[in-house]
């Protein structure tokens, strides 16, 4: 049996969410678990596992990690911030006695244990891994949608960078991003294998890619990355759902969306006979909901567009107006839109204009779409997949 050491940003309740999940599959087979990170969502009642340790371990700000997908500056040297979590998470690696470590896009730590040799273990989404996420909307829904979180207006948008030499129907995918020589020079001489872009830093000794394939596709994946699916949250709160005259609408905005644009949407549309369940950041009770129990009752979700909200919503069938406040939920908003899942509205733009969001909430409420898209899910294949290699190296 193996020591693993799961690391993962944790201010994040969809990625502390599925590290728990993989802990627990883990230990029911015998494995001890030591999860490390932020107090907070690792220790919520809802999330904790018996005979899993946790570790409070230093984490950045989500706000810092969040900024450059905001289109605004990072808090403090990326260099001097990624070699302070290398020390903190190679220390915590050997005084956990791990010998596998697991790693849910906490970069450095993956970093970390191959410097010191152990294997890892990377959980990461297809929209990190830059040119081997097929995924290609059009520039002009680039522009649109990715503009405003970036806080470029759409129109400035379609002038700038490779966006500008392209017609509006052309396809645009992620592209690789290099990393900086003093980021190239710091993974060196940690002793890490050497990377030239970001997307590289998501690849461990294995990795598994937690979407849905129909809904972010995959190309070129190297040897060693499945794709398997995403691990849904199970378990939580289960509000009293009576039969409503009109429609029902969960309105959430995760743990990083925009807190005080929910709010706003909620009364506007109670005021129009709606019946809204509110959760997440800037619900006046921040529960856990049982999405299981709570999703085959509503007829719309208003969302942040992160990645587990999206792919739980479309497991049930569940159209989606998500309102991303940053790159990478922008982009899991176009892939909605690109399969006919719903619609995507900037939450920059909803924040300007309200009333944009509502009509086009109340529109997709009074004009369903005849084949809402519907993905099934295999909620073991993720975490039987986890096992299997753990297993594999012990």
């Amino acid at each position: 049996m193996a020591t693993v050491a799961l690391f993962c940003l944790s201010r994040s309740l969809a990625h502390a969410s599925r590290v728990v999940a993989v802990a627990r599959r883990l230990t029911a087979a015998g494995h001890t678990c030591v999860l490390h990170g932020a107090p907070g969502w690792l220790t919520h009642p809802m999330l904790q596992c018996a005979g899993v340790s946790v570790v409070v371990h230093d984490e950045p700000d989500m706000d810092d990690v969040l900024a450059p997908s905001r289109g605004k500056r990072p808090g403090g040297n990326p260099a001097q911030v990624l070699a302070r979590a290398l020390t903190a998470d190679r220390t915590a690696i050997i005084q956990s006695g791990s010998s596998v470590v697991i790693v849910d896009n906490r970069r450095s730590a993956g970093l970390a244990a191959e410097a010191l040799g152990i294997p890892w273990l990377s959980l990461t989404g297809a929209l990190l891994l830059g040119p081997h996420c097929a995924l290609a909307p059009t520039a002009a829904d680039v522009a649109r949608v990715c503009g405003p979180v970036l806080g470029i207006a759409a129109a400035d948008m379609r002038q700038w960078g490779r966006l500008a030499s392209l017609e509006d129907a052309a396809p645009v995918g992620p592209q690789a991003v290099p990393l900086s020589p003093s980021l190239r020079q710091l993974i060196a001489d940690h002793g890490a294998r050497s990377r030239s872009f970001a997307h590289e830093l998501c690849i461990g000794d294995h990795t598994l890619v937690l979407d849905s394939h129909a809904l972010v596709p995959t190309q070129d994946l190297p040897l060693g990355v499945d794709v398997v699916g995403p691990i849904l949250a199970s378990g939580g709160h289960r509000p009293d759902l009576p039969d409503v005259a009109g429609a029902r609408v969960w309105l959430t905005a995760g743990a990083t969306g925009d807190a005080d644009l929910v709010p706003v949407l909620k009364r506007h549309l109670e005021r129009w006979g709606i019946s809204v369940l509110h959760s997440g950041a800037g619900a006046a009770t921040p529960h856990l909901l049982d999405l299981d129990h709570v999703l085959p009752h509503v007829d719309l979700v208003i969302c942040h567009g992160g990645s587990a909200t999206v792919h739980h919503a479309i497991a049930h069938g569940r159209p989606i107006l998500a309102l991303p406040t940053h790159l990478e939920q922008a982009m899991m908003a176009l892939a909605v839109e690109c399969i006919g899942a719903g619609r995507a509205l900037p939450a920059p733009t909803a924040r300007l204009e309200p009333v944009a969001a509502l009509a086009l909430a109340t529109a997709m409420l009074s004009k369903p779409p005849a084949h809402t898209a519907h993905i099934p899910i295999d909620r073991n294949r993720p975490l039987d997949a986890a096992l299997s290699w753990v297993d594999a190296q012990t």
